[in-house]
C-alpha cells in the first residue's frame, strides 16, 4: 500500500482508539507498549484484535514493533500527524477543576457566540459535562466549562468564560 505525505487516512473507530491509546500511553512511559497495556487502557477489546489491528497500522506506517522481552508498540509521526498531534509542540497543561491535569492543550477552533473545541493530547475519559477547565501558559489563558467531549478525536467541547492571548 502506496500512501502519499498528504492523503488523510481514514481509520476506523476501533483503530482510532486504539492509536490514541497507544499515542497517550506513550507520552507518558516514552517506551515501548505492551498488547496489555493498551487493552487495559481502552477497557474492552480482546489481545488478538489488538495484535492484528497493530500489524494492519504497522503495515501502513503508524507504528512500529520492537521485538524481545522489553519489545512492544511504538508510535511513529505518521501516527501523530494521523491523530492531529504536533509531537514537537510545546506541552500547554490543563487544570480540571482546579488540578493538574495529565492532558496537553495543542489546538482550538472558535465556535461562535463563546464555545471552542479543544484539540488535546492524553486521556480525556476523566473530563466530565460541567467541569471547569482552564488552559494557561506564557502567552494564553482560556477558561471555561466542559460541554462535551468526544474521545475518538481528542477533543473537548469547551464554554469560554475568559480568554487571552498575550503577545
Amino acid at each position: 500500500m502506496i500512501i502519499l505525505k498528504n492523503e488523510k487516512l481514514k481509520l476506523s473507530n476501533t483503530q482510532k482508539e486504539i492509536l490514541n491509546a497507544l499515542v497517550n500511553l506513550y507520552q507518558k512511559k516514552r517506551c515501548p507498549l505492551k498488547t496489555v497495556e493498551i487493552l487495559e487502557a481502552i477497557n474492552h477489546r480482546s489481545p488478538g484484535t489488538i495484535r492484528n489491528l497493530m500489524q494492519t497500522m504497522r503495515a501502513i506506517g503508524l507504528v512500529r514493533g520492537i521485538a524481545g522481552p522489553t519489545g512492544g508498540y511504538l508510535p511513529t509521526e505518521l501516527a501523530f500527524e494521523t491523530l492531529g498531534f504536533r509531537p514537537e509542540a510545546e506541552d500547554i497543561p490543563i487544570y480540571r477543576n482546579e488540578i493538574l491535569s495529565e492532558v496537553t492543550f495543542q489546538e482550538m477552533r472558535l465556535k461562535p457566540p463563546n464555545s471552542s473545541i479543544l484539540h488535546v493530547r492524553g486521556d480525556i475519559r476523566d473530563f466530565k459535562v460541567g467541569d471547569r477547565i482552564k488552559v494557561a501558559s506564557r502567552k494564553l489563558i482560556i477558561s471555561g466549562r466542559v460541554e462535551g467531549r468526544n474521545d475518538l478525536n481528542n477533543t473537548l467541547l469547551s464554554s469560554i468564560e475568559v480568554a487571552f492571548l498575550i503577545k
